[in-house]
This record gives C-alpha cells, structure tokens and sequence, in this order.
C-alpha cells in the first residue's frame, strides 16, 4: 500500500510537470508580433518596424518616437534599450528612397551620429523598402536614416498615386489596426472576407460580384447590400428559371 501511494504521488507530480511546460510552449507560441506601424511626427506617413529585444510584457527595448526632418531628408527613431539588439525597417517608397542618377542605392544610417553598416535594402511587393539589420547596444539611441527623396504628405505625391495608401490591408492588419478601420486607396472598397475575417480592398465592381456570392462583406459600401447576399443571388437564380 505505502509504495502504491507513493507511485500515484510521482505520477501526478510528472503530469504536472509536463502540463506546465505544455503550457509555457503554448505561451510563447503566441507571442504578439514584434512588428509595430509608427506613423512619422510632422507626416501623414507610416512606417513600420521590428525590434530584435521588443518585448511584449514589459523589459524590452521601447521606442520613444518617430519622426522627420523632411529638409535634410533624414528619418529618426528614438528609443531605449536594455540590452544589445537590432532594428528593421518598412519604409514606403513614395515616403523616401534613396538613388543616385535613377538607380537605387543604400541609405546612410546613423547611431548616435556615427556612420553604420547594416545587412540588406530591398523593395517588397508592397511597395514597400526592407531596411535591416540596424545594430544598437544598451542604452537610450538615435538612429538617422538619411535618404535622397522625401515627401512628408501624400497629398504631394505625382498624379499617378493620388492619396497613395503607405501600407496594404494585410500589412496594416499585422501591425494592429482592426479589419474595418483599415484604409484602402481612393476608389477601392474595403471587404472583409467571410472565411478567415482579413481585409482587402477591391474595386466596386469587383465587390459588388464577391458581395453576391457571398466572399465577404463591404464596409462604407457605395452599393445597397443585401440582408444576406448568398440567400439573395440563390432568389434571383430561381426565379429566372
């Protein structure tokens, strides 16, 4: 008897050891993304970054702003860390580029005013420019990002982006923003998909067609929407046979 109590007890001992790291893997699979949309003091434009050492509950580095110096074409984050880390950086490029005679080039970036090397500069399918590696040591930095171009509003852009949206639906949805306040470029329809609730924006037409066969739903919709589109397209389809 003794030594079948004392088995139950290492049992349930060993259960709870391997519930609790169960638990903890679980924890850290859901980690909030590092990736955070800034938009630029003194602009309407946004960016976006990720932080090696960010840390969602607390003890990580912070940033302590964003911001623009549109005259020297220079874009400045501020923040504060504990420990040694790096930064990556989306910058759209009808915000700022950095080319010489037409061909792109690197930008100059600065840490606390000293010149810098970092890993890659890249343009995304979004429109977007890859900025990274950016190293930083403990402590309270400025980094500089030095460019050739920058247009501090998107009012200011050529005819061919008017009112130029800086991100994607499924950019601004990863940084945080809510499905339905995510912007889309003027003359597009924000939808928000029935099978998984993610953004697009889409042209009216094409909305209204996706509307009817039940894809998503549109929000601020220029179009009536029907109590239940999928119900509704099935009515039309009956009574014309």
């Amino acid at each position: 008897m003794p030594f079948s109590y004392l088995r139950l007890i290492l049992i349930l001992a060993s259960s709870v050891t391997i519930m609790s790291t169960l638990f903890v893997q679980h924890q850290s699979d859901a980690l909030p993304s590092p990736m955070q949309s800034w938009v630029v003091k003194g602009t309407d434009q946004a960016i976006m970054l990720d932080l090696s050492n960010w840390n969602p509950y607390g003890g990580g580095v912070i940033v302590k702003g964003v911001g623009a110096n549109i005259p020297t074409k220079t874009l400045t984050v501020l923040l504060d860390s504990p420990s040694e880390g790096s930064m990556m950086l989306w910058i759209p490029v009808n915000f700022m580029n950095a080319t010489i005679d037409g061909a792109q080039t690197k930008f100059t970036v600065l840490v606390d005013g000293k010149k810098i090397t970092y890993d890659t500069v890249s343009l995304d399918n979004q429109g977007l420019m890859e900025i990274g590696s950016i190293p930083y040591t403990n402590g309270t930095h400025q980094i500089d990002i030095i460019g050739t171009q920058m247009i501090g509003s998107r009012s200011l852009l050529s005819a061919q982006q008017p009112n130029s949206v800086a991100l994607s639906p499924l950019r601004q949805f990863q940084a945080g923003v809510s499905p339905i306040n995510v912007k889309c470029n003027e003359g597009f329809v924000l939808m928000i998909k029935s099978s998984d609730g993610l953004p697009a924006c889409l042209k009216p037409q094409s909305a209204k067609k996706l509307m009817e066969r039940g894809w998503g739903i549109p929000i601020n919709s220029p179009f009536p929407i029907p109590i239940n589109p999928i119900k509704s397209h099935s009515f039309q389809n009956n009574s014309s046979k």
